[in-house]
């Protein structure tokens, strides 16, 4: 054998040593890795876990998680609980380090071992689970197995379980199922606003269409906003600043109220009486007002999915078809066709605290259908800058620019 291959079969050789004893030291061979245990999460319906200072044990009735200890029937975060089940379900064995029979003080597994886990299934079968010490090299926890083995466990599991308790608690302020909403109303220093409605049909009191996609953006915005902290606060909140209504299906109100800013973050009251405080920006949402949920086009105009277009301003009229994906009237060019469309998708909603009059003496109207579904816009007269105008599906009247409808106008023949 020449100089060159001796050389490549020794650093071969090497290369292979290192590998065994990186394995062997970090213990993070994917072959020596077994699942500690087989266990279904949705089965769990008790979690109890003793630690030094206390016990934590939560319980699931129904779908519904509560934790039962140190504090008694609290709602929990379900995010947290399935957490922690997902951490316990996928706890990997390292290696076997100590026998049934072998002392588990050195491992922290004493008698009382340093954290006890109890998990109770819907069949009543009981896993039990003693934690130890964290593994001097590597990254690894002690624990005991049913069989009373000492294994090594990949991962820090004392940073689940040595959590504070009250992390457990449901930190949302709000707690409904979206599908049942009915109405949302925010209070505050500018006065209310309230959405109604479902679906694709949303109103806003005083000022017309309320925008679907905004008012979900809203109701899913409240159910993000979380507690930063729960406290035992006495005193309520006798004049809040700002309060935050959902109207469910079935008439449930819940009011979240809202009071002043402190060092710690603004001063929060759920509907179900936990008190606490929230970062002063998640609350922002709550500042929102007609521009932020109304419709900003006033008649919903949309170039690719519209299929006609009915529109009379004053004494002139037109219909506009889209057929192939091209817009045409009688007597227009396609250019001016698309031109005219476009304008009158463009006409805005001015919104503005006072409530405009009444659509009266109807001067147009404008009717938009997609497919076999259609709405309509009366137009009332020109008043200051203003045109009224009304759904006729319903709701109150609101303001057009007469700007925007002169732009339209221009282009009618």
């Amino acid at each position: 054998m020449d100089t060159n291959s001796r050389a490549i079969v020794g650093l071969s050789l090497v290369l292979v040593f290192l590998s065994w004893w990186l394995m062997r030291s970090d213990g993070s061979s994917q072959e020596e890795q077994t699942p500690l245990w087989t266990l279904p999460v949705v089965d769990v319906t008790r979690v109890e876990v003793v630690r030094p200072d206390d016990t934590v044990v939560l319980l699931r009735e129904a779908e519904t998680w509560s934790l039962s200890q140190p504090l008694m029937d609290t709602r929990v975060d379900e995010r947290r609980v399935e957490q922690l089940l997902l951490s316990l379900a996928g706890l990997q064995v390292d290696e076997i380090v100590a026998s049934p029979d072998e002392d588990g003080e050195p491992y922290g597994l004493g008698d009382p071992p340093h954290l006890q886990v109890s998990l109770t299934m819907s069949s009543g079968r009981t896993h039990g689970l003693a934690v130890g010490l964290l593994t001097p090299v590597g990254y690894g926890t002690y624990a005991r197995r049913s069989d009373g083995s000492v294994v090594a466990l990949r991962g820090d599991l004392h940073r689940e379980l040595l959590i504070d308790a009250a992390a457990f608690r449901d930190h949302r302020l709000l707690s409904f199922d979206p599908a049942r909403v009915r109405a949302v109303e925010l209070w505050g220093p500018n006065g209310t606003l309230r959405a109604r409605g479902e679906g694709t049909q949303w109103w806003l009191d005083g000022f017309g269409r309320a925008d679907p996609d905004r008012v979900d953006d809203l109701v899913m915005g409240l159910l993000d906003v979380r507690f930063d902290a729960i406290l035992d606060l006495e005193e309520e909140i006798a004049q809040p600043l700002r309060t935050a209504t959902v109207e469910l299906d079935d008439g449930t109100r819940l009011v979240a109220r809202v009071g002043e800013d402190t060092p710690l973050g603004t001063l929060v009251w759920a509907p179900d009486d936990r008190r606490g405080t929230v970062v002063s920006d998640a609350l922002m949402l709550l500042e929102q007002g007609p521009s932020d949920l109304g419709v900003r086009e006033a008649f919903g105009i949309d170039l690719d999915r519209s299929d006609r277009v009915e529109v009379t301003l004053g004494d002139q009229s037109v219909t506009l078809m889209r057929e192939s994906g091209v817009w045409a009237a009688e007597g227009y060019e396609r250019a001016d066709a698309l031109d005219l469309v476009q304008a009158l998708a463009d006409v805005g909603v001015r919104y503005e605290r006072a409530a405009p009059p009444a659509v009266e003496d109807r001067w147009g109207g404008v009717t938009v259908w997609e497919g076999e579904t259609s709405r309509s816009v009366a137009l009332g007269p020109l008043h200051v800058d203003v045109h009224s105008a009304q759904d006729e599906a319903g709701g109150p009247p609101f303001r057009i620019p007469s700007r925007d409808l002169q732009a339209a106008r221009e282009l009618l023949r």
